[in-house]
């Protein structure tokens, strides 16, 4: 037999041995052994195998649960036509009151109608409870005629300079939240005080144009409540948001910015605007007027909804599907070039005007057309004179 014949015949077992050297070396016990072994990692083999066939079928079932729920969440598609835009009779329902004219108001009866007695009373008993907490042996027991005095120092420093000003009261901290509680306020110290004068302010009678817009506090100091907007007149300072009369000026209501809540309803604009218009009467037809950083789609829907019109200027990123004049051509145009489309969202008839002026200008209105027109002038730096142009009621209004 030759060499070759003789290897082929000598197999290989798991052991590593040989059948001539497992004849001669290895009792039945050890190939027993051998055997139950190898049947162990056979087993071993498939169940692994197994694991990963349901792993793989796991992920496929995913992928496709995946693939259903991102088609459910397509966003709804706005078709927005070049149609007539019918403007809604919106004759105002309120009326306003007539002013005084029997009664002579004091300047302290101004105060006071803004500010409340109550104000006078929460600032002595948070005064009375600091003096406490700093020294429980030498309370200071502030009187409420020694507030009004103390009041009216403060009011005279805002007139006359002095090298210093100190403030001795503030609430009982002991009861304020921390930061992991979902009702931790960081304006915790002050919230009563403007609570008082937020109240007062709700009760005015509202007139028929107001306006939604951001105002800065003046301030410099370290706080993490301090906002910078380059924009304003005051870039540092704490941001109020105020819901103003639209030709007087006169604040009806306002919140402090202490941050974007966690958990909006809506988005962060759209919320806050609907919150200052809890006080607006329904169905009276007020119209409110805000800028682009408020304007969304949304907003206007639920604002039509509560029967209050409204208009204001929008970044064009806000109307999805919208196709309109283009930039350049509304320059070939000249300035007054106007165009605009209107949409139908969730029963709401919205119409968006695109307007030339040195720059284009997007508005949004649920009240106001490309009808409603009037002249306005502007400055021609070509012409060096002042000249007549086209332009929407809206933004006139703005």
């Amino acid at each position: 037999m030759s060499k070759r014949a003789v290897l082929k015949r000598q197999t290989i077992l798991l052991n590593g041995l040989s059948e001539q050297e497992t004849d001669s070396s290895e009792s039945e016990d050890e190939m027993s052994e051998v055997a139950e072994a190898f049947e162990r990692e056979l087993a071993m083999s498939e169940s692994s195998s197994s694991d990963d066939e349901s792993d793989e079928t796991d992920d496929i079932e995913q992928h496709e649960k995946d693939d259903s729920k991102s088609k459910k969440k397509k966003k709804k598609k706005i078709h927005w036509q070049q149609k007539q835009f019918a403007a809604p009779v919106a004759a105002f329902g309120g009326t306003l009151p007539a002013p005084p004219t029997h009664v002579e108001l004091q300047p302290i009866d101004y105060f006071y109608s803004m500010f409340g007695h109550e104000f006078i009373r929460l600032l002595m008993d948070q005064s009375n409870l600091y003096s406490v907490q700093k020294d429980p042996n030498k309370p200071v027991r502030v009187t409420e005629m020694e507030m009004n005095r103390f009041i009216g120092v403060l009011m005279m420093t805002g007139i006359y300079s002095f090298p210093e000003q100190r403030f001795f009261w503030t609430v009982d901290n002991s009861t304020q939240p921390k930061n992991i509680d979902p009702n931790f306020d960081r304006a915790y110290k002050v919230r009563l005080l403007m609570n008082i004068i937020r109240e007062n302010f709700q009760k005015l009678t509202k007139e028929e144009q107001l306006s939604v817009d951001e105002q800065i506090i003046p301030f410099k100091g370290k706080s993490i409540m301090k906002q910078h907007m380059p924009n304003k007149p005051n870039r540092w300072g704490y941001k109020m948001l105020v819901l103003a009369g639209g030709k007087t000026g006169i604040c009806y209501d306002f919140i402090r910015y202490t941050g974007k809540g966690e958990s909006p309803q809506y988005d962060f604009c759209t919320d806050i605007v609907l919150d200052l218009c809890e006080t607006v009467s329904r169905l009276m037809n007020h119209k409110i007027y805000f800028d682009n950083y408020f304007t969304t789609i949304r907003l206007q829907v639920e604002l039509k909804r509560l029967g209050i019109y409204a208009g204001g200027t929008v970044r064009f990123n806000r109307l999805p599907d919208l196709v309109m004049k283009t930039k350049q051509e509304s320059t070939r145009e000249g300035r007054g070039a106007m165009d605009y489309r209107i949409a139908e969202v969730d029963g709401v008839e919205l119409c968006a005007t695109r307007w030339y002026d040195n720059n284009v200008v997007n508005c949004l209105s649920t009240l106001h057309g490309c009808d409603n027109t009037d002249l306005t002038k502007r400055w021609s730096s070509k012409e060096k004179n002042s000249c007549t142009y086209l332009t929407t009621i809206c933004n006139q209004r703005l």
